[in-house]
């Protein structure tokens, strides 16, 4: 197992021998090798990947004058050296993508004919390895890692020792190339072929019939693997059917880095703060940030880089993993698991994960000093506070990568859903990796209070979208991905990441990081799409908004026009998308994710599948995709959606919970027939105040107070909630609905507590009172108690109706005079002090049932006085 070649003729192909068959991702193929006539019924497989360009280029780098003949190919050196000019070859696409096209990049008025063709040869070993890493990836995650330890390499391409030795450096392996590499395959059939016949007896005599015609041994060199994944950020530039969504003034700051250069004073140790801090150009109105990132790329971003590449993830663990770097670090793993995903080319999870990190962590800092932190990471590194703990000059730096808008702002750009796969250099990746690993040594061990991560138990029995909502698989996910119109080339490796996260790895926060800004791209372009503005669908530049998702979102364009992209989705759609992303008591994923308020690692799988099931909805409406049957549940289901988290959403719930608890207190067995209790006539009678402004048809229900009539007004749905709150629909009368709702919310946890405490009330003293247990004072005031209780139950059956009218007649109350909202507000708070007092004189510790009468009493002339006003 593990045996492996390369053959490098009109394309390059790789295969590597597995026994069994494997299941396959990234466009490789499990294939068979052969079948042992011994057992015919055991096929021996293989996994198999392919480029499709290889001597065709080198046939048009002939045709354009490169080179006359291909012996002057094998007469270029075969030492590594600095590249400045790279080729991507790919005439017929690259891999995984056929739409990506052919070029040259770096080229400049020094470059001659041999870089050119020195570049077209490392493209195509380039090409090999990127085959060969996959390969093994897809083998180690499914055989088990095997010790590689030779390639063989065949084909007519294989003829350039050039070639050879880069794939040898590359891989760190024996490179063997085959005898006779132009006739491999055929000698190969051949072989099979006299096997089949019975002409040879076993295979071991066809190990004599190989013969190898030169090794090329690796040589360790970190050049070679610095030109690769300098090679590597360039494919993203040649997609021919993505564009950028980074505007100009953005792209040329993020974009400036140029290609790694080698330094004469590259060593780690000769890097300070002091020395990066030289590089900045600030003056009176601060930072110049684009003369900044210049100075910066002359030389610290690629030394920084370059110390960073040359460390193995071994070595960074042995380097950093104590108290003196980290020890200021609450979450120190999530340190070492970054520089993981940058060593693994998944530079957007990372630079996604540090973000995090460096918020969670800065905040941390200013505890030191203050009592808060801000809500953003600008205002983390604009305090005064991290300045006086950290210095200015690291302040600085801060500033200049993750600070204002005109800044690098690293940030945004990547969590708003700007940046494309590797479409910017890792370079300020690593500088924002750099500047944390030397926070360590400035605190000189101070103690670093922690701030609690925000907790999702709440949500953990909701159920937001039912079990068989879910995608069934991670090939009908990528499916959709894959044929999707909608999401841009440079985004779709992003999401198939993402997917690959989800279902194969379990790690749904990891997952949502790398999905939430592909989807906030998505709907940011259904927006400019819906409403006509394509100039929104790019990065802002520093005196311009983002268009991000609360802007997307919103009920009213800047002009006041209406947010057409609101009525498309849907009324289901903008229901959940609230409870999961922007209602302030639902879930805000993005907001918590994004802002390192959470643990991501314990992020429930249910609420990433919800998320994960809005993205497959946009692209199943959108795309105009075949509808299957999950996809056609899926839009039925969400189109139907009932928001929960909304506040008026929340208050309503409320009302429901209290609401059963009354009618269990009501059928409570234990009051005594022997006493007579007063039956109150309520005197509390508003309809007259509804008849005002309520349609005629609706009045009976607010003719009688009663549990019928409650549980109609708190089932009626005749609320829009979406963008309720939205600022363009806020009145200027003085009206605020939201005062409203607070007060219902409030109205609704004191009362919870009351039937408890009642509950707890009857439960202790009423067996006891019947038993004849009671002492004398313990049993007057039980009779108290069952005095007053119909008193206490008229009471609270008045708190439901009332709050059940005022949400059923929102719509209305928002239309009439203000001073009729007024009374209500006044009324709602008259009956607040009632319960607030009651909890406290109904606790089982206290029981001052008198007191509690006396309360009701005069919370019913109070609320009478304010009536007859009117």
């Amino acid at each position: 197992l593990g045996e492996s070649i390369i053959t490098l003729g009109t394309g390059a192909f790789i295969n590597i021998l597995t026994g069994r068959v494997s299941a396959c991702t990234d466009g490789i193929y499990p294939l068979v090798a052969y079948s042992d006539l011994s057992n015919p019924l055991e096929n021996v497989h293989f996994l198999h990947a392919y480029h499709s360009s290889c001597a065709n280029i080198l046939n048009w780098a002939r045709q354009a004058g490169l080179f006359n003949d291909f012996s002057e190919i094998n007469q270029l050196s075969t030492d590594t050296k600095i590249a400045h000019v790279f080729f991507l070859p790919a005439f017929d696409g690259h891999i995984n993508d056929p739409y990506c096209g052919s070029g040259f990049i770096g080229i400049d008025g020094q470059t001659t004919r041999d870089d050119l063709l020195r570049s077209i040869l490392e493209s195509i070993a380039f090409v090999a390895y990127e085959l060969f890493v996959f390969l093994k990836q897809d083998f180690d995650k499914y055989q088990g890692e095997e010790n590689f330890r030779f390639l063989r390499l065949a084909g007519g391409v294989s003829k350039c020792d050039f070639i050879c030795q880069t794939i040898a450096n590359l891989t760190k392996l024996s490179i063997q190339r085959c005898y006779a590499f132009n006739y491999a395959s055929g000698i190969g059939a051949a072989f099979l072929a006299a096997y089949g016949c019975g002409l040879i007896d076993d295979y071991e005599q066809f190990e004599k019939i190989i013969t190898v015609e030169k090794i090329f041994q690796p040589v360790q060199c970190d050049v070679a693997e610095q030109n690769f994944k300098q090679w590597k950020s360039i494919i993203p530039r040649f997609d021919m059917t993505s564009c950028t969504y980074l505007s100009s003034g953005v792209r040329e700051l993020l974009l400036s880095a140029s290609a790694v250069t080698t330094s004469e004073n590259s060593e780690s140790d000769q890097l300070s703060i002091d020395k990066i801090r030289q590089c900045l150009s600030v003056g009176d109105t601060g930072i110049n940030y684009l003369e900044s990132v210049r100075r910066l790329d002359v030389k610290i971003l690629p030394q920084i880089e370059q110390m960073f590449n040359r460390v193995t993830i071994e070595e960074f663990r042995s380097t950093y993993d104590n108290d003196h770097y980290c020890g200021w670090l609450k979450n120190r793993k999530d340190l070492f698991r970054i520089f993981n995903f940058l060593k693994n080319d998944e530079i957007h999870l990372a630079t996604l994960l540090l973000t995090c990190f460096t918020e969670r962590n800065l905040g941390n800092l200013l505890l030191l000093q203050t009592n808060t932190v801000p809500n953003l990471l600008r205002q983390i590194v604009e305090s005064p506070n991290l300045c006086s703990i950290l210095g200015s000059d690291l302040t600085l730096l801060f500033q200049l990568l993750i600070g204002s808008p005109k800044s690098i702002n690293l940030r945004n750009v990547y969590w708003h859903g700007f940046i494309q796969y590797n479409e910017i250099s890792p370079k300020f990746t690593y500088l924002l990796l750099y500047l944390m690993l030397r926070i360590g040594s400035i605190l000189h061990g101070k103690v670093i209070p922690e701030r609690q991560f925000i907790s999702f138990d709440r949500f953990i029995n909701h159920t937001f979208l039912s079990t068989d909502m879910c995608c069934p698989n991670a090939d009908r996910a990528i499916e959709l991905i894959q044929n999707s119109h909608l999401i841009d080339n440079g985004y779709k490796r992003l999401l198939m990441s993402s997917i690959d996260y989800f279902f194969n790895r379990n790690e749904y926060g990891l997952s949502m990081m790398i999905l939430l800004p592909v989807f906030e791209h998505l709907l940011r372009k259904l927006f400019v799409n819906a409403n006509n503005c394509p100039e929104r669908l790019l990065t802002a530049e520093a005196t311009t908004l983002y268009t991000t998702l609360d802007e997307i979102l919103i009920c009213c364009l800047p002009d006041g026009s209406p947010n057409r992209l609101c009525d498309e989705l849907g009324r289901g759609y903008m229901s959940l998308l609230g409870d999961l992303i922007t209602f302030p008591d639902g879930v805000c994923l993005r907001s918590k994710l994004s802002h390192g308020e959470i643990d991501y690692e314990s992020l429930p799988r249910s609420i990433a599948n919800a998320q994960l099931d809005l993205l497959f909805a946009l692209l199943y409406r959108y795309d105009k995709y075949k509808l299957d049957k999950y996809g056609q549940y899926l839009l039925d289901y969400i189109s139907d959606y009932k928001v929960y988290y909304h506040p008026i959403s929340i208050a309503r719930n409320q009302m429901r919970q209290c609401v059963t608890e009354f009618k269990q207190m009501l059928e409570c067995p234990t009051l005594i027939d022997e006493v007579e209790t007063a039956k109150p006539d309520f005197s509390i009678q508003l309809t007259d105040f509804w008849r005002v402004f309520m349609p005629p048809d609706n009045l009976s229900l607010f003719d009688n107070i009663s549990l019928a009539t409650i549980d109609a007004l708190l089932n009626e749905e005749n609320i829009n909630l979406i963008n309720r709150y939205c600022t363009c629909k806020l009145t200027t009368t003085g009206y605020n609905e939201s005062s409203l709702i607070i007060i219902i919310r409030q109205l609704c946890t004191h009362v919870h507590q009351i039937l408890i405490n009642i509950d707890t009330f009857i439960k202790t003293r009423g067996q006891a009172y019947h038993a004849k247990q009671l002492r004398s004072n313990q049993r007057s005031n039980f009779e108290r108690f069952i005095n007053i209780h119909d008193n206490i139950r008229q009471s609270l059956l008045f708190i439901f109706h009332l709050n059940a009218s005022i949400l059923f007649s929102l719509d209305n109350i928002r239309c009439i005079d203000l001073k009729y909202s007024s009374l209500l507000m006044k009324i709602l708070r008259i009956w607040l002090t009632f319960v607030e007092n009651t909890v406290t004189l109904s606790n089982i510790t206290r029981n001052r049932w008198d007191e509690i009468a006396n309360l009701c009493s005069t919370s019913i002339d109070k609320s009478t006085k304010i009536i007859l006003k009117l």
